[in-house]
């Protein structure tokens, strides 16, 4: 028997008995006169065994799978006040504060492009306008309104209502007060509730208004405000507005000499007489000497009007009597009068200025609420 053969036919895992002494050395078998290496090495032969070395294959030796990988390690997210704290506490060291990175208006219309995307409007949709929030109104119920050199995106009716109103109805009795056409202002509703068959064929917003009277359009503008599922302005906006409004009206009545000391008139009693603007506006007793919250929610709405009321008059007394400073009022005194001027002691500038710092500390406080509303708003725009 040759070497070689049976060195190959035992590699091969073949019988080396049955190799042919005759045959040429390393490749004649029997019962395979044909055959070639490659054909008797290939696995997929009859004949195999696990211990060949030139017919294992290594990927059947690991077939066996692998363990998966492990997950990416997950970071828990800081809480967004922790992150303000810092950002704020970076900024402060470079002398700049956190507002004044953000510009309101691109916030805004970031975040109503967001909220557009994530409702998933279409401009071939016919959507509702009535009772629908101003965030997911669709773009043909929205029109251009002109405000000086600025423009607003605002709803098509009611542009169309205010424009209208102050082309000829602004200055007629009984403004939002006269009862409409009850089947005209349906049939309003109707048509401005589909705003492509609406503004699809019409040149302007304020076309469809030439022929109504001002019944029916201030009729539809109550009608298209009160059907608004959310308030026009949040309530810690609307306060802080509020606080703002106050903080401006007393420091213009500052800035204009109301609260210091009149000057002595000959033959004139000021001593009876003489009060604060807002001194009316807290009570008499000492239980109250702490003026009343100038929020919404702590304010009667008696208070506001007779403060308006005050502030009308005492305008009409500084230009009646242009050489003085005193407040006065130009109504007759009468008996009830009378007995609130014995009883209210008359307010010194130092409380005006005492309820003037309150107020400030109460606009500073509403300012900063709505700064961290916004920077919430531009970590988290989906909220």
């Amino acid at each position: 028997m040759d070497t070689e053969s049976y060195r190959l036919a035992k590699a091969c895992g073949q019988d080396a008995l049955s190799a042919s002494a005759s045959s040429p050395a390393g490749w004649a078998f029997s019962g395979s006169g044909d055959s070639s290496p490659s054909s008797r090495c290939d696995p997929s032969t009859d004949v195999r065994s696990v211990d060949s070395v030139g017919c294992a294959s290594s990927p059947r030796r690991g077939s066996r799978g692998s363990p998966p990988p492990l997950p990416p390690p997950q970071f828990p997210h800081p809480d967004i006040v922790t992150v303000l704290r810092s950002l704020k506490g970076e900024l402060r060291k470079s002398k700049t504060e956190l507002t004044t990175m953000v510009d309101p208006d691109a916030l805004f219309e970031e975040v109503r492009d967001k909220e557009r995307d994530k409702t998933g409007r279409q401009m071939s949709e016919d959507p509702r306008v009535f009772g629908v929030p101003l965030t997911e109104l669709s773009d043909l119920a929205m029109c251009m309104a002109t405000n000086g050199s600025y423009q607003y995106e605002v709803p098509a009716v009611v542009a169309g209502c205010v424009e209208q109103l102050y082309r000829t109805g602004i200055y007629q009795h009984d403004l939002f007060r006269a009862l409409p056409d009850r089947e005209k202002l349906q049939s309003l509703v109707a048509k401005f509730d589909q705003p492509s068959r609406l503004l699809g064929s019409q040149p302007s917003c304020t076309s469809s208004f030439t022929q109504e009277t001002m019944p029916n359009l201030c009729a539809l503008l109550v009608s298209y405000v009160n059907a608004l599922p959310r308030p026009l302005m949040p309530r810690n906006l609307f306060d802080a507005l509020w606080v703002c409004h106050w903080t401006v009206l007393l420091e213009s009545f500052e800035d204009a000499g109301f609260d210091r000391e009149p000057e002595a008139l000959s033959g004139s009693d000021n001593s009876g007489r003489r009060q604060s603007l807002f001194a009316s506006e807290t009570e008499s007793d000492e239980s109250d000497a702490s003026p009343p919250p100038s929020l919404p929610s702590g304010r009667r709405p008696s208070i506001l009007r007779n403060g308006q009321s005050r502030v009308r008059r005492a305008v009409s007394d500084r230009n009646n009597a242009s050489g003085t400073r005193r407040v006065s009022f130009s109504d007759p005194p009468t008996e009830d009068e009378d007995s609130h001027a014995n009883n209210v002691s008359a307010k010194e500038p130092s409380d005006l200025r005492q309820q003037l710092q309150l107020a400030v500390t109460e606009r500073d406080h509403a300012r900063n609420i709505v700064k961290e509303i916004s920077s919430i708003v531009e970590r988290y725009p989906s909220l």
